[in-house]
C-alpha cells in the first residue's frame, strides 16, 4: 500500500500540471497512469494553445468563447481561463517550449482558429501538445513527483464520506495496488474510444469518469460531445484545424467550397457548425467515394514550404497513410469523435461537486474528464490545452492546500487492501475462468468493444433522435448481457495480461455508454454540439429556465429510457 498526500490519476497535461503544483507546495505527490505520461492523449493535441496577449484581445477571446458555447458556458470560468492564458504561455516559454516566434512583434506567433476573429493560437508547428508535454513532464520530475506507470486504477476508495484513495492492478505482476491519500485528483482524460471513428487514442476509455460515477459523483453535461470536422478518412486520425487556419478549404463532390454558404465564418466556423455542414452534405448526396461518405480538404493553395514548416504532422500523416502530399492532392475527411465537454462536475478550483453543488470531500478533477462549464455546448479549438494547464494547476494547488498530510492521515484500515483484492477477485474470477482447456471462448472483450463502437456511432453520434436512442439502448442492453459471458481467449493469468486490461476498459466504456444514452435522451433541445434531428436545428435553443442555462444538466445515476 502506498500512502501519500496527493494522488493524481492520469498522466496527461492536466495531471502533470496538477502533480507539479501539488509537489511544489511541499506535498508528497504520486501520479499514477496506465501508460507512460508521454504516451498520453495530450501529446496528440496538434494545432496550438490559445493566449490573448493584450487586454483588448483577452476581452474578445472571452466573448468568442462564450458565443461558441451557445450560452451554456460558465462566464466566470471563461474569464478565468482567458485572463490566465498569457501567463501560461510565458511559463512554458521560460521552461523551454519552442513556440514559433514572431521576430517583428517579439512574441509567440499566432494562427487563426475556428470561431475566432484574431490569430491568438500559439503553436509549435502542428505538434504543440507533444512539445508542452515534454516541458510539463520535465517540470514534474524536477518538482519531485513520484510516477507509477502501468498501474490500471479501477475504483475510488471511500473513508466515510471522504474519497481516500484508489485501487487497481499493476500490469507487470497482476497484483492489486492500493493508494491511500489525503486528496485524489482525477485527470484521466475523455472517452473517445466509445466511437468507431475517433481522433482519440485507444487508451481514452473514460476510466476517471467511470470511477467517479460508480462512487456516486455526478457527471455534468455528459451528452455534449464534440465531433471534430476533419478526421482522416476512414480512420478518424485528427487533421488539425490549423490546416484551415492556414487557408485550407473543404470541398464536396462538385468541388464546391461549401462552407462559404453554410456559415459567415466559412471554413473557420465553430466546430459544431462545420461538422453539421459536412453531415448535411453527405446526407444530401454530395459526398465523395462509392458510398458518398466523405468530403475533401483542399490544402493546395498553401505553399509547400509553409505546409512543411507549419504543418509537418499533416504532411507526415498523409504521406504515411495515403502516400500523397497535401500540396498536390486532396485529403479525404469525415467528422471524428474528439472531445467530451461534459465530465465530473467541478468548481473553478477543481473541487468535485455532488448533485446539489457541494464539494465532495477529498476529490478533485481537471482536464477532459472534468466539467467546469468553461466550454459550454461547444469547445473552441485551442482552448483544451489552455484548460488543462490552467485548471490542472488550480486543482493541484487547491488539493495541496486542503488535503490532510500523509503524516496526519488516519491510518488506513488493515482490511482495506484485503477488501480491494477480494472485490477485484469477485469481479475478475468468472472472466479469468476460460472453461475447458484449449477451447476458444465464443466472445472476448474486444469483440464486445467493436460492437459497442458501432452502436454508439450509429445511435448516439453526430445527430440524435428519440427513436435512435431507444434502439441503441436496447442493443446496448443485449451487449451488456453478452459481455457478462466473455472469457479470456488464451491466458488465464494476470501478469502482463493485455486481455485483462481490455476487459476493464470495456467494462468502463459499457457503463459510460449506458449513462450517455440516458443523458442524451434527457436533453430535449438542440444546442451547440448536441443536435436533435427530430427538431429542426435553428441555432442555439434557449433553456427553459435561467437555472438550467447556468448549471447545465447533471447526471447522478443511470436512468432507464
Amino acid at each position: 500500500m502506498t500512502v501519500c498526500d496527493v494522488l493524481v490519476i492520469g498522466g496527461g497535461l492536466a495531471g502533470l500540471l496538477a502533480a507539479t503544483t501539488a509537489a511544489e507546495s511541499g506535498r508528497k505527490t504520486v501520479a499514477v497512469s496506465k501508460n507512460h505520461p508521454l504516451r498520453s492523449h495530450s501529446t496528440a493535441a496538434a494545432g496550438g494553445i490559445n493566449a490573448a496577449l493584450t487586454e483588448e484581445d483577452t476581452v474578445l477571446h472571452i466573448e468568442e468563447t462564450v458565443a461558441a458555447g451557445c450560452g451554456l458556458c460558465d462566464r466566470k470560468a471563461v474569464e478565468l481561463l482567458c485572463r490566465e492564458a498569457a501567463a501560461v504561455v510565458n511559463r512554458f516559454l521560460r521552461n523551454g517550449t519552442p513556440f514559433q516566434w514572431n521576430e517583428e512583434r517579439n512574441e509567440p506567433e499566432g494562427r487563426p482558429f475556428g470561431a475566432m476573429s484574431a490569430p491568438r493560437t500559439r503553436f509549435v508547428g502542428d505538434r504543440t501538445g507533444a512539445a508542452l508535454m515534454q516541458t510539463a513532464f520535465d517540470q514534474a520530475e524536477r518538482a519531485g513527483v513520484r510516477f507509477e506507470y502501468s498501474v490500471f486504477l479501477i475504483d475510488l476508495i471511500k473513508d466515510g464520506s471522504r474519497i481516500a484513495g484508489a485501487y487497481g492492478i499493476r500490469t507487470e505482476t497482476g497484483a492489486v495496488e492500493v493508494f491511500w491519500a489525503g486528496a485524489v485528483i482525477l485527470a484521466a482524460g475523455g472517452a473517445g474510444a466509445l466511437f468507431d471513428v475517433t481522433s482519440n487514442g485507444i487508451g481514452s476509455t473514460g476510466d476517471g469518469a467511470a470511477m467517479a460515477l460508480r462512487a456516486g459523483v455526478p457527471l455534468r453535461d455528459w451528452e455534449l460531445i464534440q465531433f471534430h470536422p476533419t478526421g482522416l478518412y476512414p480512420s478518424g486520425f485528427l487533421i488539425s484545424e490549423a490546416a484551415r487556419g492556414e487557408g485550407a478549404v473543404l470541398r464536396n463532390k462538385d468541388m464546391e467550397a461549401f462552407m462559404s454558404r453554410c456559415h459567415e465564418k466559412g471554413d473557420l466556423a465553430p466546430r459544431d457548425a462545420v461538422t453539421r455542414a459536412i453531415v448535411t452534405e453527405l446526407k444530401c448526396g454530395r459526398g465523395f467515394g462509392k458510398r458518398g461518405d466523405f468530403v475533401l480538404l483542399d490544402c493546395r493553395n498553401i505553399p509547400s514550404e509553409r505546409l512543411s514548416a507549419r504543418l509537418p504532422e499533416l504532411c507526415d500523416l498523409t504521406e504515411t497513410a495515403l502516400h500523397i502530399h497535401p500540396s498536390t492532392h486532396l485529403i479525404p475527411v469525415i467528422p471524428t469523435a474528439h472531445y467530451f465537454m461534459g465530465g465530473v462536475a467541478c468548481d473553478l478550483d477543481g473541487r468535485a461537486l455532488d448533485g446539489i453543488g457541494f464539494p465532495v470531500p477529498g476529490l478533485y478533477a481537471a482536464g477532459e474528464c472534468a466539467c467546469t462549464g468553461v466550454h459550454g455546448a461547444n469547445r473552441v479549438g485551442g482552448n483544451s490545452l489552455l484548460e488543462t494547464v490552467v485548471f490542472g494547476a488550480r486543482a493541484g494547488t487547491t488539493a495541496a492546500a486542503e488535503c490532510t498530510g500523509s503524516k496526519a492521515l488516519s491510518p488506513p484500515p488493515e482490511a482495506t487492501a484485503a477488501e480491494a483484492a477480494a472485490s477485484l477477485n469477485e469481479r475478475l474470477t468468472p472472466f479469468l475462468n476460460t472453461g475447458e482447456t484449449g477451447r476458444r471462448p465464443a466472445e472476448t472483450p474486444l469483440d464486445c468493444r467493436r460492437e459497442l463502437k458501432e452502436i454508439m456511432s450509429a445511435y448516439c453520434g453526430t445527430t440524435h433522435t428519440t427513436v435512435r436512442h431507444k434502439q441503441g439502448a436496447a442493443k446496448l442492453a443485449l451487449l451488456n448481457r453478452r459481455f457478462a459471458r466473455c472469457r479470456l481467449k488464451t491466458d488465464p493469468g494476470r501478469p502482463y495480461n493485455t486481455e485483462l486490461k481490455d476487459f476493464l476498459e470495456t467494462e468502463n466504456l459499457l457503463f459510460l455508454a449506458e449513462a450517455l444514452f440516458s443523458a442524451a435522451e434527457e436533453r430535449s433541445e438542440s444546442i451547440g454540439a448536441f443536435c436533435r434531428e427530430d427538431q429542426l436545428y435553428a441555432g442555439a435553443t434557449p433553456y427553459h429556465t435561467a437555472t438550467e442555462w447556468r448549471k447545465g444538466r447533471f447526471l447522478t445515476e443511470r436512468r432507464p429510457l
